[in-house]
């Protein structure tokens, strides 16, 4: 697989035979410094968390002018922010479910690559060629401004990825990339038990419309809160939110 970010492939163990997958940068001579150490920060901030649900760091390293980061599967937004970093890139594509024999799925959260310590995220993530950073369709209001983020625009990225998977589409959607911003900036999301395909748990509409609310402040104030939100809508929630 690749994307912006960098190229993932399969590997084998030549000695122990077990399987991993291994990230490269592109293979460029031009690659930035600062994409050089976003990706270093991925692999620190990564391994450091240690969590059945973040994904597992098992080394990183350069070869000539490849850079890989070998990684196996683990996640947990929560515990991320307890180690004061903010992800920034909460999407579908960033989201892998693990099965193991005689074990549940696990839901893994990826790709820390655009991963901030709080401290530095209070600061205004517009990059220096002016490209704001991360995915429009699940990213908060003021990330997409390009203004000083706090856990809670992570809160509103899981709520977004959450609207999709009970609805089956994110909560604002169009083909010309302008008007997403201008509807992610301006429209409320339409509830998602109008959206949805099927009968939705009582409640759920109002702690989406919480998550995905305008102003950071009116949001769930962490991603536990969120998650506690969640679970107290009962055992009749969608069987797929048991991975938000």
């Amino acid at each position: 697989g690749a994307g912006g970010m960098g190229e993932v492939y399969v590997a084998s163990h030549v000695r122990t035979g077990r399987k991993y997958a291994v990230k490269t940068l592109p293979q460029d001579s031009r690659l930035s410094p600062d994409a050089i150490k976003r990706f270093e920060r991925e692999a620190l901030a990564a391994s450091a968390l240690g969590h059945p649900n973040i994904v597992a760091v098992h080394d990183f390293n350069r070869e000539g002018n490849t850079h890989y980061l070998a990684l196996e599967i683990g996640s947990a937004l929560a515990v991320a922010h307890d180690a004061g970093l903010l992800h920034r890139d909460i999407k579908p594509a960033n989201v892998l479910l693990a099965s193991q024999k005689d074990a549940d799925e696990r839901a893994i959260l990826l790709d820390f690559g655009l991963v901030k310590t709080i401290d530095d995220a209070m600061i205004s993530r517009i990059t220096r060629t002016g490209a704001v950073i991360g995915t429009p369709v699940y990213m908060s209001p003021e990330q997409a401004r390009g203004e000083p983020l706090t856990v809670t625009s992570d809160v509103y990225s899981h709520g977004a990825l959450v609207y999709e998977m009970v609805t089956g589409a994110p909560p604002f959607m169009d083909r010309v990339l302008a008007n997403v911003y201008v509807r992610l900036l301006n429209d409320s999301a339409e509830r998602a038990s109008k959206v949805a395909m099927r009968p939705l748990p009582p409640g759920l509409d109002a702690v989406l419309d919480r998550a995905l609310a305008k102003q950071p402040s009116a949001r769930y104030p962490s991603a536990r809160a969120f998650m506690s939100a969640l679970s107290e809508l009962g055992e009749e929630a969608p069987s797929t939110l048991r991975i938000a």
